[in-house]
């Protein structure tokens, strides 16, 4: 594509020049010469092992396992398929079939908007997440997501009974996942935290289906798109509403910022009613949101695009969570060595020219790390959670903060007694549910990076790899918040990260039906 505009010229000549004493510098040479001496190593060739997709055995496929699980869920379809054949066959001859029949056959229903909004499970929850995303806390319940999670398995097991839908892939379910859920289920039973813990499996599994169902339901190209979209626009206008509050005045709140090290400092918070969990959600849907603005092909498409991603990076910005700049930095340098490495130099010197550039209010924010209250904390935390964890590694407390306030105050630090989770992810289940649901989880994760990065080296087109690029990266931000956040104790950005995944998921089943 051509253009006339001067900067944008100029801007093309400096990086052209930047780029050519690049690549004739030592520092170049150095890593070719790195790179010539490397490659075809062992140690790349564990890597390449690790997270590029190769032929190998299916374990999984000819497992005891999966022989059971298909047994269970087998006899359990007969079952209800059969009893649904039952009423549906009363149903077929009955009044209230002909009257609906009757309604739904005229042209004003049959081809309104919504009843093909209705017919259509995709669009159902491509809605549903962008209602999740700009929904304000006032209005918000978090057994939304458990309804939600039941109407959309039950339609989706009606569509099967029906055959407009295939039935569940077990190669698109991960074992790990499941024996993850499996751990779960145990801690009801062995924990302590009674009915509190009920409810808290209850809305986690509800999130887990939803990595479940993803990877079903959006099976090609299109339908991806019109989901990154949803995912667009709605943090867009939750970044909006946002940025609205702080134009109104956002009172400067204690429970969000340490005064003595950030007095006065007024954090913006939207939906999700705190900096953090909005800054969560952000972080690990904007990398999506970069990939669809790379990928438009139409220019004034992009100009709005960009403005909108804009408002949403401000958003993050004024948000002043900490882990949050260190999560969206971790997560877009992966995109960008995922997608153009070469421009990584060139990314590496313009980051470093613009600290300076850099609002003193933010740079300042920065700066508190590991000096606040907040970061002593949350070592204290961690401290007492060590102790508990060895006594409860095997089997867990049971889920939720019940559990966790009842056993944590006997291994508390005595600066630290009140917590309700450990502000780390992975430190979180391990306490929650032991080490197995730990190590299953663990695998999942790992699992999904190692589609993901499959999907990027061996895409079939550009929107698959920058996609795919996108997953890796808002999984990234996760990492880096899960880190020093239960990331999970908030549901909508729990459900958030599993919607992430299963994106994940998704792209790479397009990206490997494709290939077949």
């Amino acid at each position: 594509m051509q253009t006339n505009s001067f900067i944008i010229l100029k801007l093309i000549s400096f990086f052209s020049v930047l780029n050519r004493y690049f690549e004739n510098s030592l520092f170049y040479r150095f890593l070719l010469a790195v790179k010539t001496a490397i490659k075809g190593s062992r140690i790349i060739n564990f890597v390449h092992s690790l997270f590029l997709a190769r032929p190998k055995r299916d374990y999984y496929g000819g497992s005891l396992l999966l022989k059971i699980l298909l047994v269970v869920f087998s006899f359990t379809a007969v079952v209800v398929k059969g009893v649904f054949n039952f009423f549906y066959r009363a149903y077929k001859t009955s009044i209230i079939k002909k009257i609906i029949d009757f309604f739904l056959n005229l042209k004003a229903i049959n081809g309104s908007l919504p009843y093909k909004i209705l017919s259509r499970l995709d669009i159902l929850m491509a809605v549903f997440i962008l209602g999740m995303l700009i929904v304000p806390n006032d209005f918000w319940n978090n057994m939304y997501i458990a309804i939600a999670a039941v109407f959309f398995g039950g339609y989706y097991a009606l569509s099967w009974i029906l055959k407009k839908q295939e039935g569940l892939k077990m190669r698109y379910v991960a074992p790990s996942l499941i024996i993850f859920v499996g751990f779960l289920i145990i801690s009801l039973f062995t924990g302590y935290g009674d009915m509190d813990s009920v409810r808290v499996f209850v809305i986690s599994f509800a999130c887990i289906s939803f990595a479940v169902l993803l990877p079903h339901i959006i099976k090609d190209k299109k339908t991806l798109d019109m989901f990154i979209l949803m995912i667009f626009i709605g943090i867009t206008i939750s970044a909006l509403f946002g940025l609205y509050q702080f134009a109104m005045g956002i009172e400067v709140r204690a429970d969000f910022t340490d005064l003595t090290h950030s007095a006065g400092l007024a954090r913006l918070f939207s939906t999700m009613a705190n900096p953090n969990n909005d800054a969560k959600v952000w972080v690990m849907l904007i990398p999506y949101c970069v990939a669809y603005l790379l990928l438009s092909k139409n220019d004034l498409k992009k100009v709005i695009l960009a403005g909108m991603l804009g408002i949403c990076v401000l958003a993050l910005v004024l948000t002043y969570s900490r882990s949050g700049y260190l999560a969206i930095v971790a997560g877009m340098a992966v995109f960008v060595i995922l997608v153009a490495p070469r421009l990584v130099p060139i990314g590496i010197i313009l980051a470093v020219i613009a600290i300076p550039f850099l609002p003193s209010s933010v740079t300042d924010r920065v700066l508190t790390i590991g000096q606040d209250t907040s970061s002593r904390y949350r070592m204290m935390i961690w401290e007492g959670t060590f102790r508990m964890n060895r006594d409860y590694w095997i089997s867990g407390i049971g889920m939720g903060p019940s559990a966790f306030t009842r056993i944590y105050r006997v291994y508390s630090h005595p600066s630290a007694g009140n917590a309700m989770h450990t502000h780390n992810v992975f430190l979180n289940v391990l306490a929650e549910a032991g080490v197995g649901a730990l190590l299953a989880f663990v695998a999942y994760f790992i699992r999904i990076l190692k589609e993901g990065v499959s999907s990027v080296y061996k895409a079939n087109s550009v929107n698959i790899k920058f996609f795919a690029a996108a997953g890796i990266a808002s999984l990234t931000g996760f990492f880096m918040f899960a880190m020093v956040e239960y990331v999970w104790f908030y549901p909508r950005v729990m459900l958030t990260f599993f919607i992430s995944m299963g994106l994940v998921h998704s792209i790479y089943r397009i990206n490997r039906e494709a290939s077949q």
